[in-house]
């Protein structure tokens, strides 16, 4: 049976060169971000493309003394396609509280930078 063509060395090579990349990348997003928590302050339904909608939930959080605050559609629960009818986008952002508690990732070299994050899965 021949051996692996040159071409296939060199998808495999790629591949494997991406891939060594990437998982050095996510390293270094797993150690420079640091966590926090954010209280939620505005949850809304938006229509994003066409007819469908995304939900969008505001957040601030303190960093030192500095509060900053954030807008994000990463924030919606895990089951929640980001697009979706306004019936159920509606439904879903009736579903979370302002006030509450949540927690945060934000990148201490640029703390306006910020993404919120649950256990098991978004907010």
């Amino acid at each position: 049976m021949p051996g692996p063509s040159v071409r296939e060395v060199k998808v495999f090579f790629l591949v494997g060169l991406v891939s060594a990349a990437f998982g050095g990348f996510l390293l270094t997003l797993d150690h420079a971000w640091q966590a926090g928590e954010g209280r939620i302050t505005a949850v809304e339904a938006r229509r994003s493309a066409g007819l469908s909608y995304t939900v969008y939930v505001q957040y601030d959080y303190l960093v030192g003394e500095t509060r900053y605050a954030a807008d994000d559609a990463w924030c919606a629960p895990p089951q929640f396609v980001k697009r979706t009818s306004r019936e159920h986008a509606r439904k879903i952002a009736s579903g979370i509280r302002v006030g509450d508690a949540i927690p945060i990732f934000y990148d201490p070299r640029s703390p306006e930078d910020s993404i919120c994050f649950q256990a098991g899965g978004l907010l």
